[in-house]
């Protein structure tokens, strides 16, 4: 008797669409812009700039790196006749903190992102993968022949890889941190000492004010003169110009900025003709030039020991044995004279830092004095501060020897106490600014 066999077949299973490779453009540029708006990026201008460089040039030229000239040139405008990135390093340095940015995003803000992005080490370019998920589970078989692995056995490997991947985050976040620390230790001591306690606040960002003066007239019409709001409507040359600044100002930023590159510190700038106090008053603030040159410090309380007086250079507000009761630049010495000024904020929490010459050149004496160690040590000897104590706020006199309107060597003349009691700041008059 012939004996009929049934076949039993399995449900046809549907077919899983299949997943791309790789973000598209526009899911990157979407991701991109979040990173961007993200608290790690929020007061970090040269790392925004960088990242939203890094990813335009990614879609434009996908999977092709950014030469290191092309980023000197087109987002730290640095004069490529200058640049050697075998002696300056500032590329290499800003890339290493864009890494970390994004690591710091991934790690606290970014957890759950499907998209991740990365600047792989050894090349300057921007990434887009997605995030790493568990992959979808077969259906099981009905065939008797065929069973699978319960779910519940597979879990716990997905748990344990994701437990390994955040620590491995933590870790490599803290190497990183450790790194950067170790970094800052490489500054010299007094430099450190200094800079450390002008930063105390690391809560608060630090902004470089530079002279931009408010000048009026047309160079090539008889030439330029200081701006006179009042009679700016009765004279038609008043005209206001904003597009100079010092020579020996613009130097000083550069000292400032290397200082803050090898610290791993931001720096905000701005122009001092522009500067607005709404969003200075909760800031570490650094003026570069004296008041003419520099219209933000009209609104700084007037110093104390050393201020500069209109057409009368540096007042030597009491005079010591040995010193003058003013110093201005001399053409005929090759001589100029600045002040260092380290003085509270606005507020209590913040720090305020002049540096400002008779003239420009001075002004970049003062910036190269507070960014190397044996002029830092100079002033800290006359201030009779010891390795680890607390730093007073103090303004200090400084000569500068030019040669060709470049400064050669400074030397301090007088270093002197501020007081820290704000009732007893005094508004600078029209004459002493």
């Amino acid at each position: 008797m012939a004996s009929s066999v049934q076949t039993i077949e399995g449900p046809m299973q549907k077919e899983s669409a299949p997943v791309p490779d790789s973000p598209t453009g526009e899911e990157t540029r979407a991701q991109v812009e979040k990173v961007l708006a993200s608290p790690p990026f929020q007061h970090s201008d040269s790392n925004r700039r960088l990242l939203a460089f890094l990813a335009q040039q990614a879609e434009i030229h996908p999977g092709q790196p950014v030469k290191e000239f092309e980023l000197a040139a087109s987002v730290f405008n640095l004069s490529l006749q200058h640049f050697d990135p075998q002696v300056d390093s500032v590329v290499r340095v800003k890339v290493g903190r864009l890494r970390a940015k994004i690591l710091d995003y991934y790690a606290n803000f970014g957890v759950q992102d499907e998209i991740v992005l990365e600047v792989p080490k050894g090349a300057y370019c921007l990434l887009s993968r997605y995030r790493q998920t568990q992959p979808p589970v077969p259906a099981e078989e009905t065939s008797p022949s065929h069973k699978t692995q319960p779910r519940s056995a597979i879990r716990p490997q997905w748990l344990i890889l994701a437990v390994a991947l955040i620590c491995g985050f933590i870790l490599g976040g803290s190497a990183i941190l450790l790194w950067f620390r170790a970094q800052e230790t490489k500054t010299p001591a007094a430099l450190r000492h200094f800079w450390t306690e002008f930063y105390s606040n690391r809560d608060k960002p630090v902004l470089a004010v530079f002279s931009n003066p408010r000048l009026a007239g047309v160079l090539s019409r008889g030439g330029l003169h200081y701006y006179s709001d009042g009679a700016g409507s009765a004279d038609p040359s008043e005209v206001l110009n904003l597009g100079y600044a010092g020579s020996g100002d613009v130097r000083a930023i550069y000292a400032l900025t290397r200082l803050f590159d090898q610290l791993r510190w931001d720096l905000g700038l701005e122009s001092g003709a522009l500067l607005s106090w709404d969003a200075a008053k909760d800031i570490n603030l650094i003026f570069v030039g004296r008041p003419e040159q520099n219209p933000a410090l009209h609104e700084v309380p007037l110093l104390r020991e050393f201020y500069f007086k209109y057409n009368a250079g540096i007042i030597n507000a009491h005079p010591q044995a040995g010193e003058q009761d003013s110093y201005s630049y001399s053409l005929a010495a090759d001589y100029d004279y600045a002040v260092i000024a380290f003085i509270p904020g606005i507020h209590p929490q913040e720090n305020t830092l002049v540096l400002a010459g008779d003239t420009t050149f001075g002004s970049q004496a003062a910036a190269e004095c507070v960014t190397q160690n044996q002029c830092m040590t100079s002033i800290l000897d006359r201030l009779k501060i010891t390795p680890g104590q607390k730093i007073p706020y103090f303004e200090a006199l400084l000569k500068v020897r030019l040669n060709n309107q470049v400064p050669v060597w400074s030397t301090i003349v007088a270093v002197r106490h501020y007081p820290t009691d704000y009732s007893s700041w005094v508004a600078p008059t029209p004459d002493e600014r």
